[in-house]
C-alpha cells in the first residue's frame, strides 16, 4: 500500500470564492453586489437587518468570521448614509423649523448607532488584515468627527477622492 501526503497547501484549499465583501447600509441590489464576478463573495447588512441594532452588527459578525475562517480575504464596505452630515442641511431652507430640526436629531442618532456597530466590526476585521473602505461625500461633515478621524487614525486608514459619476456610479 502507498499513501502520499497532500502539500499543505493544497490539503487546505476550499472550493468557492478568495474574495470576500461585506457591504454595511447598502441596497440589495448594490453595485458591488452586482458587478462582483464569481471571484468574490458579497454578503450585506441591508435595511432589513437594521445596523442600528446589535442584530444587524451579529449578522455582520457572523458573515465575515465565516469568510474568515474559510481563509478568504476581505473587504468591509461601509455605506452609512450621510443624510445627518450633508453639507446642504446648512443651505436647507426649513433648516430652521423644528421638523426640520427633529428629522436632523432623528438621522444623526441613526448615523451614530450604525457607527458604533461598524466600528466594532471595523476593528475586528482589520486585525484580520481586511480591508477597510467608507463611503460618503467628500463634504460630508461626519469626516470632521472625532470618533471618524480617530477610527482612521487607529487603523491607518488613508483618503481617497473618487467621483461615482466619473466611474459610472451615479
Amino acid at each position: 500500500v502507498q499513501t502520499c501526503a497532500l502539500p499543505i497547501s493544497l490539503r487546505r484549499a476550499r472550493p468557492g470564492p478568495k474574495r470576500f465583501v461585506l457591504e454595511w447600509c447598502c441596497a440589495s441590489n448594490s453595485y458591488i453586489k452586482t458587478l462582483a464576478g464569481e471571484g468574490c463573495q458579497v454578503e450585506q447588512v441591508t435595511e432589513h437587518h437594521d445596523a442600528r441594532t446589535k442584530t444587524g452588527l451579529a449578522h455582520a459578525q457572523y458573515e465575515c468570521r465565516k469568510a474568515r475562517k474559510a481563509g478568504k480575504r476581505g473587504l468591509l464596505w461601509s455605506s452609512i448614509p450621510c443624510v445627518g452630515g450633508s453639507a446642504r442641511n446648512t443651505m436647507n431652507p426649513v433648516r430652521h423649523t423644528d421638523s426640520f430640526r427633529r428629522r436632523l436629531q432623528g438621522h444623526r442618532a441613526d448615523f451614530n448607532l450604525m457607527w458604533d456597530n461598524i466600528e466594532s466590526l471595523a476593528r475586528e476585521v482589520h486585525s484580520w488584515g481586511w480591508e477597510i473602505a467608507i463611503e460618503w461625500p467628500y463634504n460630508c461633515r461626519y469626516w470632521k468627527l472625532k470618533k471618524v478621524r480617530d477610527l482612521m487614525r487607529d487603523l491607518g486608514c488613508d483618503v481617497a477622492g473618487v467621483r461615482g459619476c466619473a466611474v459610472g456610479l451615479a
